[in-house]
């Protein structure tokens, strides 16, 4: 499971559902065709919204 994080953007604070190294990996894995969009997902348990 993925540990929450803060993020400040010129809006405030907001909380993410993943880490900004998850969402590299996961778009890396992406990128490279190791694996479908929702295996991945899957795999990051990251929302449709979020990818």
């Amino acid at each position: 499971m993925c540990t929450p994080e803060l993020e400040i953007n010129s809006g405030g604070i907001s909380m993410t559902k993943i880490s900004i190294n998850t969402k590299v990996k996961a778009v890396e894995e992406y990128a490279n065709g190791t694996a479908s969009l929702a295996a991945i997902r899957n795999k990051y348990e990251i929302s449709k919204l979020d990818f």
